[in-house]
């Protein structure tokens, strides 16, 4: 649980940063074997990302808006795949601009976009309810008493222990997210060609 020793407009954007100079990278590679290295490398990134979202977001919400709210934020990572296909659709126009491959051009532009945009996002990014500027102490308290009435001291897991590890790997509710989760990014994805 990293997230909860970094603040997380630091740790997201560090992720997100880190993720677009690999994606950068990947327009470089002259082998297969280092194509693969840094695929894996930014797979290693990508999976602190949407935890860490998720975390951050079920410490603003009641359970019930929660869901609400990731069910729109999965929506829109479907509707960023279809504008991704088309700045990548522009972006092969490059091929051959500087002797460089449409295909390299579309990692080192995206690369590129995605680690601006994390500086950015270190300013955008909400910190936990009990650190963040935008809520006053009244709202701050309010928050908590919020969701202390939804009860999510009972149902937050910030250790993981063997109890823990049980009550995860037995909820078929986590499992039945967890294969909705493959469905949307596999059918999200399937146009894709980057």
């Amino acid at each position: 649980m990293l997230i909860r020793k970094v603040r997380p407009p630091l740790y997201l954007s560090a992720l997100m940063a880190a993720w677009g100079v690999v994606n950068m990278c990947m327009g470089f590679v002259s082998t297969f074997g280092q194509l693969v290295a840094l695929r894996f490398l930014l797979g290693v990134l990508e999976a602190g990302v949407m935890p860490g979202i998720i975390y951050l977001t079920s410490a603003y919400y009641r359970r019930h808006d929660f869901q609400v709210r990731m069910s729109s934020f999965f929506c829109a990572t479907v509707v960023a795949g279809a504008f991704g296909g088309l700045l990548a659709y522009a972006i092969a126009d490059l091929d051959y601009h500087r002797g460089i491959r449409a295909w390299r051009w579309i990692f080192i532009v995206e690369g590129a976009i995605t680690a601006f945009v994390s500086i950015i996002a270190v300013f955008l990014i909400a910190d936990y309810p009990e650190q963040c500027r935008f809520l006053t102490a009244e709202e701050k308290a309010l928050l908590a008493q919020i969701l202390a009435q939804d009860g999510q001291k009972e149902a937050q897991m910030d250790i993981l222990d063997k109890k823990a590890y049980k009550r995860i790997f037995s909820d078929w509710k986590i499992w039945l997210a967890s294969l909705t989760y493959l469905g949307i990014c596999y059918t999200g994805r399937s146009g894709d060609r980057t």
